[in-house]
């Protein structure tokens, strides 16, 4: 099953866990969803930089939104690991 997004394609058969993470980085806040393979190779799926904590959470919780109705509604088991 395929998932894309910004015009990269993402395969998910290979995808065991989706894992969220927010970085401080000089005043600023990242925000990255990550896709990890069975290999244990983490694969950046979404991330941006925000000017203050509340949008980047915002951010991984929104992303992370999107790819669970698009999981539930191809039926795909993931375990998803929330930073927020």
């Amino acid at each position: 099953m395929w998932i894309s997004r910004n015009g990269e394609m993402f395969n998910l058969d290979n995808v065991v866990k989706i894992s969220s993470e927010i970085d401080e980085y000089n005043e600023n806040f990242i925000a990255t969803v990550y896709f990890v393979t069975t290999a244990g190779e983490e694969i950046v799926f979404a991330r941006r930089a925000f000017p203050n904590k509340y949008h980047a959470d915002r951010y991984v919780i929104n992303v992370l939104e999107i790819v669970k109705a698009y999981l539930k509604a191809a039926d795909i088991k993931i375990d998803i690991k929330e930073a927020v």
